[in-house]
C-alpha cells in the first residue's frame, strides 16, 4: 500500500468523478490516488487497484471518511506526492 501527501496529490492531480461505488477507468501512466477526509484528517492512498478500492470505497461508503476525492496522478509525478511525514493522517 503506498501513502501520499494529500496536498501534493491536490496540487498536481487531476481530479475525476466516480458513478457509484464503481472502480473508474484508470488511464494508461495514471496512478488513481483517493484523498479521503474525516473532519480533522486527510489520508491519500493509492486506489489504483480494485483490491484497494474497494477496502477505502467501503470505509467510506461506511462512514468511516466524510469526503472521498479522486485524482488521476501522472506516474512520472507520483515522486512528487510521496508522503513525507507518518502515512496515517496529515492534518489540514
Amino acid at each position: 500500500m503506498s501513502y501520499f501527501d494529500p496536498a501534493r496529490v491536490e496540487k498536481v492531480g487531476k481530479q475525476v468523478s466516480r458513478v457509484g461505488g464503481e472502480h473508474p477507468r484508470v488511464h494508461s501512466g495514471k496512478r488513481l490516488i483517493a484523498v479521503l477526509y474525516n473532519g480533522m484528517r486527510k489520508l491519500a492512498p493509492d486506489v489504483t487497484s480494485n483490491g484497494e478500492w474497494r477496502e477505502f470505497y467501503g470505509q467510506y461508503y461506511g462512514g468511516h471518511w466524510l469526503s472521498m476525492d479522486l485524482y488521476e496522478v501522472d506516474e512520472s509525478a507520483v515522486d512528487r506526492c510521496r508522503q513525507v511525514q507518518d502515512p496515517k493522517f496529515q492534518s489540514d
